[in-house]
């Protein structure tokens, strides 16, 4: 297998579905070129242990799928300081109420339906960019 041609035919078939995928998912023309050159530089790299046992636009496709959830985590953490208590705060400021009831179901009971839906909603759109579990 030749790397180089790989590699090369690959980036000609896929190099333009995987910016628009980026720019789908990140919308910061500056973080989408970030996470565009890692891809295919971690793509390059891989190319290295690469067996040929499947298409390397599968590859193409872990890394890239790796990459964004990596890098929307690290977003995630520098915008709540790492911590839940700095999450509950900013969407408890944001929304006018307490939203650490999302970490205790018990009292979703107790919430207005309103509340408990974007509450919810909220939390399922975080879960869901960092991979989490929806309860």
């Amino acid at each position: 297998m030749n790397r180089q041609r790989v590699y090369d035919e690959t980036y000609r078939e896929y190099a333009s579905r995987v910016r628009a995928y980026l720019c789908h998912q990140i919308n910061n023309t500056e973080d989408v070129d970030e996470v565009f050159d890692d891809i295919f530089a971690g793509f390059w790299k891989a190319l290295e242990k690469f067996r040929g046992e499947a298409r390397p636009a599968t590859l193409l496709y872990a890394i890239t799928r790796n990459k964004k959830t990596d890098f929307l985590r690290k977003k995630y953490r520098r915008l709540f300081a790492k911590s839940d208590k700095d999450y509950i705060e900013y969407f408890s400021r944001k929304l006018g109420f307490r939203v650490n009831v999302i970490l205790h179901p018990i009292w979703r009971k107790h919430l207005d339906s309103d509340k408990r839906d974007l509450i919810l909603a909220v939390k399922r759109t975080i879960d869901s960019t960092l991979g989490g579990k929806d309860e």
